[in-house]
């Protein structure tokens, strides 16, 4: 028999510390959201899908918003990566989030359980 995975996070499972709803949408400055916390958990952002998410923000199509988690020491991101480097690229300097409180490790809990199958980066 094979020994079970080990949890990715030590600590409580995320129904334990996630909150059951956002706390709140806020356009945000991108330049106040961390990305490297250790919350990008696909191996390599796609340029390709960058590129075409920039064309469409140009276009006028407005993506729903990424998730952050932020406590007293920072905002972190947890879904939306590509999205936030098309929003730079396409020479935007603001992007909508759902602000929800949190730590990092939260952030990573949901970052986790969002990038199973989801279409949006």
């Amino acid at each position: 028999m094979a020994a079970p995975l080990a949890d990715p996070v030590p600590g409580p499972s995320p129904s334990d510390s996630l909150p059951a709803s956002p706390v709140a949408v806020e356009s945000l400055p991108l330049d106040d959201i961390v990305l490297d916390g250790g919350t990008q958990v696909r191996a390599a952002i796609d340029d390709e899908v960058v590129s075409s998410y920039v064309e469409l923000i140009r276009d006028g199509y407005s993506f729903p918003p990424v998730v952050v988690y932020t406590d007293r020491t920072g905002r972190y991101m947890s879904d939306g990566f590509h999205r936030h480097h098309a929003y730079r690229l396409a020479g935007r300097t603001r992007i909508d989030a759902e602000v929800r409180s949190g730590t990092l490790k939260d952030a990573l809990w949901y970052a986790l359980g969002a990038n199973r199958g989801r279409a949006c980066r």
